[in-house]
């Protein structure tokens, strides 16, 4: 079994910690700020307290190319000079969760598509419902845009960081940057 290799970087919407294995990313996860406003923390997200762990038990600096130019590209990204990423990724998921993360990568920066559109390009126009499920369960968000997809009545959830503020700065940030 490979090594997973970790690394914490601080974003503007909480920490990062990548995730690598082999030659690939395998995991991005969003640790909320621990200012965030959120009244009542959604079940199973990082406390305020995991949060300085994780910032305590990962080192600054990393010898790992790979994990050091997610940090790179990421950086760029929120600082909106990178629209997209050049990154291996190895996403770990069903074949359907794999489909539905391969047309995620299709949506441009900067644009929206709803779950029912997505649904339909992946030729069951039917399944906004189990395309809802495969966005929510995508391990490398913001890498894997998730956050572009939304219901047709509005944002909908986003199941990463703090949920919708992160998705409202996410899309706010590239609505700036095009």
């Amino acid at each position: 079994m490979e090594e997973r290799r970790t690394l914490a970087f601080d974003s503007p919407i909480g920490t990062l910690v990548a995730e690598a294995s082999g030659d690939a990313l395998t995991a991005l996860h969003i640790v909320p700020c621990p200012d965030s406003r959120r009244a009542d923390p959604m079940p199973g997200r990082q406390s305020a307290a995991s949060h300085e762990a994780i910032r305590k038990t990962t080192q600054d600096e990393c010898a790992d190319d790979l994990l050091r130019d997610c940090r790179r590209q990421l950086e760029a990204y929120f600082a909106g000079r990178r629209h997209a990423f050049d990154l291996p990724m190895r996403p770990r998921g069903s074949a359907w969760q794999q489909a539905v993360w391969r047309e995620l990568q299709t949506i441009a920066y900067g644009q929206t598509l709803t779950y029912g559109a997505l649904a339909a390009q992946l030729g069951r126009p039917t399944a906004a419902r189990a395309v809802a499920r495969a966005v929510a369960s995508n391990p490398l968000p913001i890498l894997i845009p998730c956050h572009r997809v939304v219901a047709s009545h509005g944002l909908g959830g986003y199941s990463a960081g703090d949920g919708l503020p992160t998705k409202r700065h996410l899309l706010s940030l590239e609505a700036s940057n095009r």
